[in-house]
């Protein structure tokens, strides 16, 4: 009984992403790939992360069967500080690219409070922790919000930033609530 209602708990929590859909599998290759970027600092990654992102959502209306006229970028945000430490922010420039070179719109409309590092935690932490660390910035309560939203973020591990989130998301207004990960840990 336990347990069912712990998987029927997990099914609630995810479910406010309509689809999401990971780039890469993280092992090998590809945690080299992302070591090099976002902790050696080689920033002209981001300019192939962002053409795989782009590709990536036209993948995303193919499966979805649909054509994503009016959609909005949402970047997950970082941990406060996080830019103060390590001097950039990676989703961020990854969103300033799709903004400028692909002509999304974006925007920063979330807000992270927690300042704990995610990877520094088991499922169970991140699953209780969570719900407490993100939401909408002030200045877009009175604001309309857009209809379909793409969360982008680098890594999923568990997937409970993603859908959180997208619950935040969808609390506002927002219809649809899609995510595109660079990497997913399985």
């Amino acid at each position: 009984m336990i347990k069912e209602q712990q998987k029927e708990g997990q099914k609630n929590r995810f479910n406010s992403l309509d689809k999401i859909l990971p780039l890469f599998s993280y092992r090998l290759w590809t945690k080299k790939l992302l070591f090099s970027w976002k902790l050696s600092g080689r920033r002209q990654m981001s300019f192939v992360f962002a053409r795989k992102i782009s590709h990536g959502i036209n993948q995303l209306e193919q499966s979805c069967n649909t054509t994503f006229s009016d959609i909005t970028i949402v970047p997950v945000p970082p941990r406060p500080k996080k830019i103060r430490k390590k001097g950039w922010d990676q989703i961020d420039e990854l969103c300033n690219i799709l903004q400028k070179d692909y002509h999304f719109t974006v925007e920063k409309c979330l807000q992270r409070f927690s300042v704990v590092e995610q990877k520094k935690l088991n499922k169970e932490q991140r699953i209780s922790g969570a719900q407490k660390g993100y939401g909408l910035k002030a200045q877009y309560f009175s604001t309309s919000p857009p209809q379909t939203v793409i969360l982008v973020d680098d890594v999923m591990t568990t997937g409970v930033t993603m859908s959180l989130c997208a619950k935040i998301l969808k609390r506002w207004g927002v219809k649809k609530v899609y995510g595109i990960t660079l990497f997913i840990v399985d």
